[in-house]
């Protein structure tokens, strides 16, 4: 007979004597299961024991739950390392190569040609823009010579030198009497006996133009004079 048919047995009062003798032969202690008030005792226990394994994987679920948060934290925190570890080896060799051009005379000679050609070449790209332009306005320069007497020529040159400066042009001052080819083209001679007078500027035929960092536009065009063997 099963513990479970002589528990039915008893509370239903069937072979109650027998039960009793049986129980007390194979296990004394299982009597006390019979007791009603045990019984209940035992009850609350399954009930507590119950609630304490539900409450243990709950526990258990949100330790989970913690654990992975803590693995991705982790996780992050070692790609953070990295990506700030990569950031100052950058910050370290852009530091490396300021101190060497700071430190390297060199450098800085380098430096400042790069600047210069790259201001010539800014200016020069500017000239070739306004060059027709600029052509123009010269021309009309040399034109204000075959107005009528009655108008002011002067003014008008004046004026149109104005212009040209803004643009950093300015005419040729003659810096003497000898012929000079680097900005001076000589148009026309006039042979001299005198060997003291060979290559003179005899007369200005037309200005020149130049601008502010000597770049000539155009040269003077000039009358000189050249010393003759054959006339002495």
């Amino acid at each position: 007979m099963s513990f479970k048919d002589l528990v039915n047995g008893f509370q239903n009062g069937v072979g109650e004597d027998s039960s009793r003798k049986s129980l007390d032969k194979e296990n004394p202690e299982a009597l006390l299961l019979f007791n009603p008030s045990i019984n209940e005792i035992l009850e609350s226990l399954e009930e507590r024991q119950a609630t304490s394994l539900e409450r243990y994987e709950k526990i258990t679920n949100k330790m989970d739950l913690l654990e992975s948060k803590v693995s991705d934290l982790l996780s992050f925190t070692s790609d953070l390392g990295e990506k700030i570890g990569s950031l100052q080896t950058k910050i370290a060799y852009l530091e490396d190569q300021l101190d060497e051009i700071k430190s390297n005379t060199v450098d800085k000679e380098v430096l400042n040609e790069l600047q210069e050609e790259a201001k010539r070449y800014r200016n020069d790209w500017f000239r070739k823009r306004l060059s027709r332009t600029v052509r123009k306005l010269i021309r009309f320069y040399d034109n204000l010579d075959y107005l009528p007497n009655n108008v002011d020529v002067q003014n008008l040159q004046r004026e149109v030198l104005n212009i040209l400066k803004t643009q950093d042009l300015e005419r040729i001052e003659l810096g003497g009497e000898k012929f000079d080819s680097e900005y001076m083209k000589a148009i026309d001679t006039m042979e001299v006996a005198d060997p003291e007078k060979d290559m003179l500027v005899k007369e200005i035929v037309r200005d020149g133009f130049q601008y502010t960092d000597g770049k000539i536009i155009r040269p003077i065009e000039v009358k000189i004079t050249r010393f003759n063997k054959g006339g002495q």
